[in-house]
């Protein structure tokens, strides 16, 4: 693997057309039923291996608690902190995340579909070989995270940190990303054709040899010049 120095990036096809689907924003029928401060509900659903359909979470606090195999189906978090807790294989459908913390979880295996994430904080976060569709997330935290094998299709990133975040073996699809702060992630292996970081930070990312993961990205034109640098090329400034 190679590491890449300062903004450095490779567009080897700025023509390539991407069609981007509308992401979906997860819908409200009802009013969700509040829960306040009370994780109880959580961890009884975990017990008895039911549903949490509809629900509002406002200031949970839980640590170490295990949520694995959780259906959450139109549930919206808020101003919550799980920390060290194990999500994995949980199912998040039209949920919504808000003003929360899930630093240092597991989240392996998980699946998130039509899902908005904002202002919240995933740091250190496991998220290996999980699934995200129709996903939106604005001014989070993924720092130090691991999203290992995962998929994205259709998915949103403004304002967000994903600084030293793994994101090796993804598969990427109708991503769109801006202002977003990809400083030393691991993308080794992970095709990052059509994908537009020009008005992003992209200093130090991994990447192969062969900078193949780089084929099709849309760069601006400093991080043009460092590319070339990298490929043995002199540039010469007038």
């Amino acid at each position: 693997m190679m590491k890449m120095s300062s903004s450095v990036v490779a567009l080897l096809n700025s023509e390539s057309l991407i069609y981007m689907a509308k992401i979906i924003e997860p819908h409200f029928a009802a009013e969700p039923e509040l829960v306040n401060e009370n994780p109880d509900i959580l961890l009884q659903a975990k017990e008895e291996d039911s549903d949490i359909y509809n629900k509002r979470f406002q200031n949970l606090t839980l640590k170490d608690g295990n949520l694995s195999g959780l259906s959450l189906n139109k549930v919206i978090f808020e101003n919550c902190k799980f920390s060290e807790c194990d999500f994995s294989k949980v199912s998040f459908v039209e949920c919504v995340i808000k003003n929360s913390a899930f630093s240092n979880c597991q989240l392996r295996n998980t699946h998130f579909n039509i899902c908005h994430i904002s202002t919240s904080k995933f740091i250190g976060a496991t998220v290996e070989e999980s699934i995200f569709r129709q996903c939106i997330f604005t001014d989070s935290g993924f720092q130090y995270a691991n999203f290992d094998h995962s998929s994205f299709k259709n998915v949103s990133l403004t304002d967000c940190n994903m600084t030293s975040a793994n994101m090796s073996e993804c598969k990427i699809s109708n991503v769109e990303v801006a202002c977003t702060d990809f400083t030393g992630v691991n993308f080794f292996k992970s095709s990052l054709y059509g994908i537009d970081f020009s008005d992003s930070t992209i200093d130090g990312i991994i990447v192969s040899q062969n900078f193949q993961e780089l084929k099709g990205a849309t760069i601006n034109v400093y991080q043009a010049a460092e590319i070339t640098k990298l490929l043995g090329v002199k540039v010469k400034y007038n």
